[in-house]
């Protein structure tokens, strides 16, 4: 059964967990990745319109559809730091970030509804975004506010964290509908990444 809210014993099987998890996962280089994520990028072009954004949206649209399955292969191990508490997001965001990837997000917050913002969110930060790490001298495509329009360089992770919150949501019972995006993106200038992770109640 799912808990309402994660206590004490939850939160240390998170943190030591997700060390044993990552330790028995096989590794993939940052820079490796990166490299590999431009040539899925300029495939993308070649397969649609041309246009870096029109690529990166059909990349949140794919980053979305491998979000569930991914999610749902963990849901049997990651329900042991699963609870219906929106305030319990960060604390498993940051666990299944860290098995997968093995880095750290440099802050991840949950916000409840205020005057400015009259829904819930989580937003997470890395100084170091796989997705550009290594990318900086560049030049086979432009990359910035541009070239990307509505989207962004991360577009796909947006669609996978998406995916996963709402697969994760319905399985502890809470009717939401979820929206990620990345509000704040190295390769458009900005000196991190910031994720935001919007939270309607169903039907909104």
């Amino acid at each position: 059964m799912v808990p309402d809210k994660l206590g004490w014993f939850r939160r240390l099987l998170s943190k030591v967990g997700k060390k044993l998890l990552w330790w028995r996962q096989p590794k993939l280089s940052g820079l490796i990745f990166s490299l590999t994520y431009l040539e899925d990028v300029k495939m993308l072009m070649d397969l649609t319109d041309g246009t870096l954004e029109t690529a990166l949206a059909e990349f949140h649209r794919l980053g979305k559809l491998a979000g569930h399955d991914i999610t749902y292969e963990f849901l049997d191990i990651g329900k042991y730091v699963f609870s219906k508490s929106l305030e319990d997001l960060p604390t498993i965001i940051e666990t299944s970030y860290y098995v997968m990837t093995g880095q750290r997000f440099s802050s991840c917050k949950y916000y409840p509804p205020d005057d400015q913002v009259p829904i819930p969110r989580v937003i997470f930060t890395l100084d170091r975004c796989m997705f550009c790490a290594g990318l900086k001298e560049e030049k086979s495509i432009e990359v910035n506010k541009e070239t990307t329009g509505s989207q962004t360089w991360g577009s796909v992770m947006a669609g996978v964290v998406e995916a996963a919150v709402e697969t994760i949501e319905e399985y502890v019972g809470n009717e939401l509908r979820v929206e990620v995006k990345e509000t704040k993106c190295i390769m458009r200038g900005d000196p991190y990444a910031e994720f935001t992770i919007f939270l309607y109640p169903e039907g909104s």
